[in-house]
């Protein structure tokens, strides 16, 4: 069974200390910056889950990383999506077979196996059935997804500063 969650998070900024700059800037200048501001703000909120989740959940930043998607939906809307389903075990990190079970990375999975790159566990007493290992991180995902949202908006207005900066330079 999967479970998907799903939160939405709207950042509303007022960036009326920072308009003040853009007066001279033509429109054009100014989508560019505010563009840039959104990919910047996406990819350093992307960082900031991963160094916060990683430590807290025993998962490399890597793997965060490659869950959590970015995009630019239109001129002013930005999107940034965190998957929290769970992850296969040999994501973890290295696998190593021990007599307790699988080791992988910092994590224990007692009475699994590993095979073909893969790691999995009995169902009952017989052979078979087995199924594959799954690590739930869920919980403290959405945490740390909530954090960074925290810090996310202070992080918006300074890159949207130096963006504008950056516009009424090349202007000149």
């Amino acid at each position: 069974m999967n479970i998907i969650m799903a939160t939405r998070f709207n950042i509303e900024v007022n960036v009326d200390e920072v308009l003040h700059l853009a007066h001279s800037l033509t429109p054009r200048a100014m989508q560019n910056a505010w563009r840039r501001t959104l990919k910047k703000t996406g990819k350093y909120l992307q960082s900031q889950v991963a160094k916060k989740l990683s430590p807290i959940a025993q998962i490399p930043q890597k793997v965060i990383k490659q869950r959590l998607y970015y995009f630019v939906k239109s001129l002013d809307k930005a999107k940034v999506w965190l998957g929290l389903e769970k992850l296969a075990a040999e994501r973890l990190g290295k696998a190593r077979q021990t007599k307790k079970g699988v080791k992988v990375g910092k994590h224990l999975f007692e009475k699994a196996f590993y095979r073909k790159n893969k790691v999995f566990r009995r169902v009952g007493s017989a052979r078979l059935p087995i199924e594959r290992v799954l690590f739930d991180f869920g919980d403290k995902g959405e945490a740390a997804f909530q954090d960074g949202i925290a810090n996310a908006e202070q992080r918006l207005l300074t890159i949207l500063r130096q963006e504008i900066n950056f516009e009424l330079i090349r202007a000149r």
